[in-house]
């Protein structure tokens, strides 16, 4: 276990280190975000009216005592208050006004501290919970680690509070919880990856199978429902405290105030708040959001539409291994429910961002999925096997290339084409430099991975069932 142990760390450790090589703002949307903690800090107070200059991501209650709110989900500012207020001092004070948002060092030391290291931390312990309680091979453990910190959409926003990041590892934490049966816990981080991004209300019905499943006796069900409910108590408290002091009640969120510049769709009949178009479906945004070059799945994250292909076929092959199969089912439901949300949104290309971002939260759970499918497939299909690692090699040339360059892509270019011509045609030599040192740092780990791997082929790690 020491050999496993030490190659987790390892990657866990590139993770962090390929992040810091590529720093980045993030523009506008992290700096809704970090208004929400400045006013929280300095004000003392949840409006941001002072620093609405800082972007457009706000939304305004109306009247003329109406005061002008984030446009996010609350849960990363609650989270990262407690850094951000013990560091105000080195980097707030009078360096931050009306005009002047934190410095880029002050963002980047928080999302390093709350969001970076976190995230490399759930995955080492929950990538290790895996080997043993599902007796992984080395090979599908190491697929399941650079799927999860190098061959997903989710990890590019590492690096910038945009929030997704973040959102991924309150469910991978909740979902090693549910593991350890810690159900208190289970239902605390479950509770703040919904207060965190709005769009997990679709989400953590679903999550809730897990308590269910893994106890077996109607009381011990019932037992750790009430857990779940226990542990959710304190981000439950912070969504209605929140939601009444700056809307008025609970229910209302600041999607119901959005900057008029954001009500893609108020001018079509169908509309929700102006933000959801749900007649006549859009099955083309679902094309683009699946196969299309500018968002695609098939362009950033192939490896997950295989995934999905091989989840409906290996669906009933895996009936006797029940908890492979909650989880199946859950990660699938979840990105089908996001996806048609997604579809439905108007601003459905989520701006100058790389990716399918508001689906991206989900991708490492099917990192975790295809980690525990891995051995399964290899012993159904060869080929299988080695179309896992082409599509997850492609991810992560494009993660690389992002970082190298910026997250914050054109939705109106296809995105391979951008990121060639930001190679080509930049003036600096940087992001060349970038992918390189990338792809060089990922090749020496990989082959030492693999190295190791033959040394311990016929090792095993039996843990507990």
């Amino acid at each position: 276990m020491k050999k496993i142990d030490h190659l987790i760390a390892l990657w866990c450790t590139l993770f962090v280190l390929l992040t810091l090589l590529s720093p980045e703002s993030g523009g506008q949307n992290p700096n809704s975000r970090f208004a929400l903690l400045e006013s929280m800090s300095t004000e003392h107070s949840f409006h941001i009216d002072r620093f609405t200059h800082w972007g457009d991501d706000w939304a305004r209650t109306p009247g003329p005592a109406g005061h002008y709110y984030s446009n996010k989900a609350p849960g990363a500012a609650f989270w990262a208050f407690p850094i951000y207020k013990i560091l105000h001092p080195l980097f707030g004070s009078s360096k931050i006004d009306e005009t002047h948002p934190p410095s880029f060092a002050y963002k980047q030391l928080v999302t390093l501290l709350t969001q970076t290291i976190p995230y490399a931390l759930i995955s080492f312990f929950l990538l290790r919970a895996l080997v043993l309680n599902f007796s992984l091979s080395l090979s599908a453990t190491l697929w399941g680690t650079v799927a999860l910190l190098f061959g997903n959409t989710a990890v590019i926003f590492a690096g910038t509070f945009f929030g997704h990041t973040l959102t991924a590892f309150f469910l991978l934490t909740a979902l090693l919880f549910s593991f350890q049966k810690k159900f208190i816990a289970f239902g605390f981080f479950l509770g703040f990856a919904l207060l965190s991004e709005y769009t997990m209300a679709l989400v953590v019905p679903l999550f809730l199978l897990l308590p269910l499943f893994v106890e077996t006796e109607k009381q011990q069900r019932l037992l750790a429902l009430l857990k779940c409910a226990l542990g959710g108590v304190i981000p439950g408290a912070l969504w209605c405290w929140y939601h009444t002091l700056c809307f008025g009640y609970p229910w209302l969120t600041a999607g119901s105030f959005q900057n008029p510049i954001f009500l893609d769709v108020k001018h079509l009949d169908h509309n929700i708040a102006g933000l959801f178009s749900w007649w006549p479906i859009p099955w083309d945004i679902g094309a683009e959001l699946l196969i299309g070059g500018r968002r695609g799945l098939l362009f950033t994250n192939p490896w997950i539409l295989l995934l999905m292909v091989i989840s409906l076929v290996l669906f009933i092959k895996l009936k006797r291994n029940n908890r492979h199969l909650l989880l199946m089912v859950i990660t699938f439901g979840s990105t089908l429910l996001l996806l048609l949300m997604n579809m439905s949104f108007g601003g459905w290309h989520a701006g100058a961002s790389a990716g399918p971002r508001y689906l991206c939260a989900l991708f490492p759970l099917w990192a975790i999925v295809g980690a525990l499918l891995y051995d399964k497939i290899v012993l159904f299909s060869t080929p299988l096997k080695i179309s896992l690692w082409i599509t997850l090699s492609v991810a992560v040339i494009v993660r690389g290339a992002i970082l190298a360059t910026t997250v914050l892509a054109p939705h109106e270019e296809w995105l391979w084409s951008w990121l060639y011509h930001n190679f080509i045609l930049a003036k600096s030599s940087t992001p060349l430099v970038r992918f390189c040192l990338y792809l060089s740092l990922f090749t020496a780990l990989f082959l030492y991975s693999k190295r190791s791997e033959k040394s311990g082929r016929h090792s095993s790690f039996q843990g507990f069932k």
